[in-house]
């Protein structure tokens, strides 16, 4: 009802507003046009003081209009009442559930997406001697002082093809502290080790294997292959292996003779090498540009770092395809290679945030497309006021426009406007549970029930503010 506080309360209002030069009008023939004709006096009041304002707000609230005033107000009210419960039952029930599946699958796509990482591109590989090397049982079969630098192998050995457990079954000694030393150097490898083996002993290829081809390989990788044929020549010499039975068992004892024979020089040949590298202060042993691959001393590139060395020297280095392989010719141009790695970082980094964006917008339109879809299969409305989904689609793509990279890192955020204002845009589920949302991270102690209550008046004062009209 029309009650004197009430009004009073209004007439401040209005003061204020026409203090303002703001009249407030109801916007078309609504509700509120119809309560404020029934507002008035059946007859006119003049004001010529305060005292005559007085009564005649007295004579409003008494008025006998204020019965129908009353009618009308209840029956809005009412209306108002089912509309809003309507209204949060399908934002909770119906709205939210997709808000949150929604937000639930594009929290896993986020997380299955590649962070940016130039170093992932890049690999520092570090290569040292390894402890196989020194063990007792290798070193006892391997040929003191070798000189085969021009033997040519006159036939090969043929193996059938294995995977890094055969490989490890194969070089398997029966000695404790071999086979752990064998075991460390094929896994560190990272399957070069596999790799090799495959390409020497399972090729199908039917050629000689001579010491020229070991002669383009770098100091390590050649250090390794010469492990590899004092090892398999060893095993091969214990027992016979594959399909060997072309060979005389003279000719088969003579090849595993000169497997470890060409295997003994080039491990000699290969350390001598790495040893003078290492003298000589070389911190890079080679640079692989089609592999990304810097390959460096393990035993120098540790203590550089602990002193004043950086990764990214080296990767600026080799972006720059800079000269000198020891620490001193690098750090002369440590600033330099530095900034080259900087600015590649930051090209990147851009290309990466211009390409992740693309496919997370896209994946989000997707999303948003397949759901409009299935809303429209599921036939919620009637003809002509259910959802559209070309609008629903139109609108998607428009809200997916409006979000900032740093939105599209916020899963509930984008799946509350793709599904709320987006797909559902035919109802008000958008502003009440994005306010739901904003009063929940506003007042973490807050119970959802108590978020509802407080984000239905909000909505129940915008609804109220859209009858009305601004005049200046």
């Amino acid at each position: 009802m029309l009650s004197i506080n009430s009004l009073n309360i209004a007439s401040a209002a209005a003061a204020r507003l026409g203090g303002m030069g703001i009249s407030v009008l109801p916007n078309g023939d609504n509700e509120l046009a119809e309560l404020n004709r029934l507002s008035y006096p059946v007859a006119d009041v003049k004001i010529y003081n305060e005292g005559d304002y007085d009564n005649f707000l007295k004579f409003v609230a008494s008025s006998s209009k204020n019965d129908f005033h009353d009618r009308v107000m209840a029956d809005v009210t009412d209306e108002l009442s089912k509309l809003v419960n309507a209204h949060i039952s399908f934002s909770k029930n119906t709205v939210a559930v997709a808000v949150q599946e929604m937000a639930k699958q594009y929290t896993e796509f986020l997380e299955s997406l590649k962070v940016s990482d130039p170093l992932r591109d890049y690999t520092i590989e570090q290569r040292s001697i390894p402890n196989l090397v020194n063990n007792v049982f290798f070193q006892g079969s391997v040929r003191l002082e070798p000189n085969y630098e021009t033997l040519v192998l006159s036939d090969y050995f043929s193996l059938p093809p294995v995977d890094e457990d055969g490989l490890l079954k194969f070089l398997n000694f029966q000695d404790k502290a071999l086979d752990n030393e064998i075991l460390q150097w094929v896994l560190e490898s990272n399957n070069r080790i596999l790799n090799m083996f495959n390409s020497i002993f399972s090729s199908a290829t039917s050629y000689g294997y001579t010491l020229r081809d070991i002669e383009f390989l770098n100091r390590y990788d050649k250090l390794d292959m010469g492990i590899l044929l004092v090892l398999v020549s060893q095993k091969l010499k214990a027992e016979v292996q594959g399909d060997q039975t072309k060979m005389s068992l003279n000719k088969y004892n003579q090849l595993c003779e000169d497997y470890l024979c060409v295997g003994s020089w080039t491990i000699e040949k290969a350390r001598g090498d790495i040893n003078r590298s290492v003298n000589a202060g070389f911190v890079i042993n080679y640079s692989d540009y089609s592999k990304k691959t810097i390959s460096v001393n393990a035993e120098i590139y540790n203590k550089w770092l602990a002193s004043s060395g950086r990764p990214e020297i080296l990767l600026g280095h080799f972006i720059e395809n800079g000269d000198g392989l020891t620490v001193e010719e690098i750090e002369e141009k440590a600033d330099t290679y530095i900034s080259v790695w900087n600015n590649y970082c930051a090209l990147v980094n851009t290309q990466f945030e211009q390409s992740i964006s693309s496919t997370i917008k896209n994946w989000i339109v997707s999303y948003g497309y397949t759901l409009a879809e299935e809303l429209k299969e599921a036939n919620m409305s009637d003809p002509g006021k259910g959802p559209n989904v070309s609008s629903s689609k139109k609108i998607v793509e428009d809200v997916v426009k409006t979000i900032s990279k740093e939105d599209l890192r916020k899963p509930y955020h984008v799946a509350l406007l793709i599904v709320a204002k987006g797909v559902y845009f035919f109802t008000s589920s958008y502003p009440f549970l994005k306010a739901m949302h904003e009063i929940g991270e506003a007042n973490t102690n807050i119970d959802a029930r108590s978020a509802a209550t407080i984000a239905a008046i909000d909505y129940v004062t915008e609804y109220t503010y859209s009858l009305m009209g601004f005049k200046k």
